[in-house]
């Protein structure tokens, strides 16, 4: 099974948790989960991909808006996630979806897409604010 827990340092959490990869059905799963800050919510996104390659993705979510992001991109044809961002069909179905153009979500997606594809390692990302002590 696949480890589980925070990717950042204790007292320091970033938006970004990751778990996995899990095998399922013979494969793997990589699952990210997403603090989308100020709103609230989180989402739970699994994403596998298949013998061609292409990607399959679920998301688990409270926001309305990510869960008609989420029937938009269920599935994606193995080259889609790395298009350009005016081209991505994950970041089209932000700007058709998402009120909130600084959502973390899209971005979480698309790194569980990488890491599920072996396009990259699982590595934590994030956005921390600094306190301006003067």
């Amino acid at each position: 099974m696949g480890s589980q827990g925070t990717i950042s340092p204790p007292g320091n959490p970033l938006p970004f948790a990751f778990c996995g990869p899990e095998k399922s059905d013979g494969g793997t799963v990589t699952k990210v989960q997403i603090d989308a800050g100020v709103c609230g919510f989180t989402a739970l996104v699994s994403v596998k991909k298949d013998k061609e390659r292409n990607v399959h993705l679920s998301i688990e979510t409270g926001c309305e808006m990510v869960n008609k992001m989420a029937a938009e991109i269920s599935f994606l044809e193995f080259r889609a996630p790395f298009s350009a961002i005016l081209h991505n069909p994950v970041y089209r179905s932000a700007s058709k979806n998402l009120k909130h153009p600084a959502c973390p979500v899209p971005s979480g997606i698309l790194k569980a897409i990488e890491v599920e594809v072996g396009a990259c390692l699982p590595r934590p990302s994030g956005i921390m604010f600094i306190r301006n002590e003067e």
